[in-house]
């Protein structure tokens, strides 16, 4: 007998009535070491025992994976099952099944793929020649009617805050997206002042999946981390330039644009990557890390910050001479970071504790942790006019939600939940616009538009890509918007007004 999809979904609290706790990142760890340690094992007719899954990458069932969405990094659960004694032997002989899209060209014929895959301790044959996939000059389609199941909206929750360490209690409040999909023209304003409203433009092949994205508005470049480095676009020219390779496992980045750097995460090496944006060069590469996530540059000080999720850390770096400045303990698991500039705070997401801590960018003092949800924060943004940050969570299970805080007050100003239509669900990349105060949020398929002012919903973009935590950028100079899709790996470019 195997038992499979194994595990607890964290915040569950159906035998609360018999005085159970609810389910905890802490006694979920617990509950499955006992399960491991006192009793599976005694069961002779039990052979194994899997995880529900290591992972979703599309975050609709976060609460019960055993790492992170969009990384490797273990939830205690994972951590303590792998500390247990392992019965010899260690490797058991089994059956690795690979499941991956196959791509062919756009001109008729049949293709085939070459699938390779690498393991400690084990030896795994290539299988060339497979996956089949055939070309046709003309597809012709037939149509089917299209049935739609209906199920009751779930109800927003209120999200609560906890205010900066001055111990004052800063008010939450909840402010829904608006019930219209699309605010359409006629509803808000007559002919003659009508808008443009965004719309897809152009799309950018890159080598594979992209993850991250920056812009430099003052080079017109974007920088885009993939599998297999960091991909330097021309934006004038809407083209690849080049693919300078890095290291494992490229992540977040972020770029100077007063020196033309550019700042990579490789998560996988444990180090930042120092680039110069124009050439394609590696200028420097800083150790000591242990696993590094996102990146944020503030270019008025000339300092960079990086989170280092693997030490429950955030780093500051000295952009001039690539020293590391000071080494400051924050939440559990951080992930995004972002950098107000004009305020000159730094805002850092845990992903592991649901918090948003605020740093003053001079003294690297903490002013305030912010509350913003119990499932993990996934995407972040700032807007330094409004002063607002923008952060795409977990909300509640299968659904997501993006929290808009104030930060100067510490306060939660938002929580956008999606509606009936239009529930948030693999929703992961934020990126604010600015000069219209609109912001932008990537949502299963779709590009949001969101007053900054109102938060109504002013357009939905139909991209058909997902984007992750780092792959949504805006050129300020131009309002133009960047997507990374991981699915067709491209760059989506979209027009704004």
């Amino acid at each position: 007998m195997i038992l499979t999809e194994t595990g607890h979904a964290l915040y569950e609290n159906t035998f609360g009535f018999e005085g159970y706790p609810p389910i905890d990142e802490s006694n979920r760890a617990a509950y499955m070491v006992r399960a491991f340690q006192n009793y599976w094992l005694s069961w002779p007719e039990i052979v194994a025992v899997t995880p529900f899954e290591l992972v979703d990458p599309y975050g609709t069932t976060w609460y019960m994976d055993w790492l992170y969405p969009t990384t490797d990094i273990p939830h205690p659960q994972y951590t303590a099952v792998a500390a247990l004694p392992k019965p010899s032997p260690i490797v058991v002989p089994g059956t690795l099944v690979i499941t991956f899209q196959a791509r062919a060209s756009d001109v008729p014929g049949t293709y085939y793929s070459d699938v390779s895959a690498l393991a400690s301790q084990v030896v795994i044959a290539s299988a060339n020649g497979t996956a089949e996939v055939g070309v046709v000059e003309k597809l012709y389609r037939g149509y089917l009617p299209l049935v739609m199941k209906l199920t009751s909206p779930i109800s927003p929750s209120t999200t609560t805050a906890t205010g900066p360490v001055s111990e004052v209690e800063p008010i939450s409040t909840w402010q829904p997206l608006a019930s219209s999909i699309i605010l359409r023209p006629s509803q808000t304003m007559n002919k003659s002042s009508q808008v443009k409203m965004p719309q897809p433009v152009d799309s950018i092949s890159v080598d594979v999946g992209p993850r991250g994205i920056a812009v430099d508005s003052l080079a017109q470049r974007a920088y885009v981390t993939t599998e297999e480095g960091l991909a330097i676009i021309d934006l004038e020219e809407s083209k690849l330039v080049t693919t300078v390779s890095l290291g494992t496992d490229p992540q977040g980045m972020a770029v100077n644009p007063s020196t033309g750097r550019v700042y990579v995460a490789l998560s996988g090496e444990g180090s930042l990557s120092v680039v110069d944006g124009l050439e394609g060069w590696v200028l420097a590469v800083i150790t000591g890390l242990k696993r590094p996530r996102g990146v944020a540059v503030n270019p008025t000080t000339n300092r960079v910050y990086v989170t280092d999720t693997g030490a429950d850390r955030l780093v500051v770096i000295d952009g001039t001479n690539n020293e590391m400045l000071v080494s400051l303990p924050v939440g559990s698991y951080p992930d995004a970071v972002t950098v107000d500039p004009e305020a000159n705070r730094i805002y850092v997401a845990n992903a592991g504790d649901g918090s948003l801590w605020i740093l003053d960018g001079t003294s690297h003092e903490l002013i305030g942790i912010v509350k913003v949800a119990e499932g993990p924060l996934l995407g972040m943004a700032v807007n330094q006019d409004m002063g607002h940050v923008y952060i795409v969570h977990a909300l509640v299970p299968g659904r997501h939600g993006l929290t808009v805080i104030d930060g100067q007050r510490g306060e939660v100003v938002a929580t956008l939940t999606g509606d009936y239509n239009h529930p948030l669900g693999a929703a992961y990349a934020v990126a604010a616009d600015e000069k219209t105060n609109h912001f932008y949020l990537a949502a299963e398929g779709e590009l949001w538009v969101i007053s900054g002012e109102s938060h109504d919903l002013v357009a939905v973009i139909p991209t058909g890509a997902i984007a992750y935590n780092f792959g949504l950028a805006v050129d300020q100079t131009t309002g133009r918007v960047y997507m990374a899709d991981v699915q067709e790996a491209r760059i989506l470019v979209i027009e704004s007004e």
